[in-house]
């Protein structure tokens, strides 16, 4: 039983690693932002990272080293303040602009289960897929 719940793990793992990749990427896409990811797999000799080319994850790590702490702190509760364009009818089928600023609170997850983390990753995931949803419908 060990033996299969380690593939079963190695599975899990392998294809949360890839969605994580994949949704880095749709991130520095769609959003136009820098994104850098690395991942240090249980069994693996070297880090997974993207973008592929070690010189830009560098470079992002060397501008995120170079940000004083008080900067990231700040950063980090006012990066995630997002305006979302919510089009809505005034019941005279005239389409009408609303704002609305959404908060994204932070997590420190370095002290998460991994069954927390995966909770976490679901929920991330579910919210891009509305973004991407309601981006499509604003094209």
């Amino acid at each position: 039983m060990g033996r299969q719940r380690k593939s079963k793990i190695k599975k899990v793992f392998k294809q949360r690693k890839d969605g994580i990749l994949k949704k880095a990427f749709e991130l520095s896409t769609l959003c136009e932002v820098d994104v850098g990811v690395i991942i240090f797999g249980p069994e693996d000799a070297s880090p997974s990272i993207w973008p592929k080319e070690p010189e830009v994850l560098h470079n992002i790590v060397t501008r995120y080293q170079k940000t004083s702490n008080e900067e990231r702190r700040k950063r980090a509760t006012n990066m995630y303040t997002s305006r979302f364009r919510n089009i809505g009818s005034n019941g005279n089928d005239k389409k009408e602009d609303n704002l609305v600023t959404a908060e994204v609170p932070m997590y420190n997850i370095d002290n998460f289960s991994a069954k927390e983390l995966m909770g976490l990753y679901s929920s991330i995931e579910e919210k891009i897929e509305a973004v991407n949803a309601s981006l499509l419908e604003l094209v």
